[in-house]
């Protein structure tokens, strides 16, 4: 399912984490290739405002955001924007809220950093790049011999060069997630709900 129908993700509501360093490139391919399906993409940072001169808006701080109305969540950072996400209670406690609902966490490159310091790779696949490897080990993580790695709602990719298959796997991921909050007798909650 990698180009799922534009039903299935119409309507939710997803962030991207960004800090300062992000490459922009990254989030708006990112972000264009959530929004041609419908999803609602909000891009929250550790301050409100523009990045790299204003060639990205933040637009909610992650202070303010709360993780229960987002259905899933991207991090998109070079080592010193995830340095800087990974540093700051506040992006942890909202990654953490995500993955303890099954939400997908998805991270690209050195975006992986604040998943790992959140404890979410704990026991599972991650693809990271090689400079990140040791703190890998160091978090428990299993670290997967593939450019991309899927296991269970946490998606890791080792290199932006990727980014293709990262967007497709995304995408099937939150296609999965939406038709499991609307299966019949599903506890499962959506950020945007049944109607979407």
């Amino acid at each position: 399912m990698t180009n799922p129908p534009q039903h299935l993700l119409g309507g939710l509501e997803v962030a991207i984490l960004v800090a300062p360093g992000s490459p922009p490139e990254h989030l708006q391919a990112a972000r264009t290739s959530l929004e041609e399906l419908g999803v609602n993409v909000h891009v929250l940072g550790p301050e409100r405002g523009p990045l790299h001169d204003q060639r990205i808006e933040v637009a909610k701080a992650l202070a303010s955001a709360d993780p229960d109305a987002y259905d899933g969540a991207v991090v998109i950072a070079d080592l010193l924007g995830a340095k800087r996400l990974a540093g700051r209670r506040e992006a942890l406690a909202f990654l953490a809220r995500l993955d303890e609902q099954d939400k997908p966490v998805a991270a690209l490159g050195d975006g992986v950093l604040p998943v790992l310091v959140a404890g979410l790779a704990q026991s599972r696949g991650v693809s990271t790049p090689a400079g990140l490897m040791a703190l890998a080990e160091g978090a428990g993580a299993v670290i997967a011999d593939e450019r991309v790695a899927v296991d269970g709602n946490l998606m890791s990719v080792r290199d932006a060069a990727d980014l293709a298959e990262f967007n497709a796997q995304l995408k099937a991921m939150l296609a999965r997630r939406r038709q499991a909050t609307l299966s019949i007798g599903s506890d499962i909650g959506s950020a945007v709900g049944e109607d979407g």
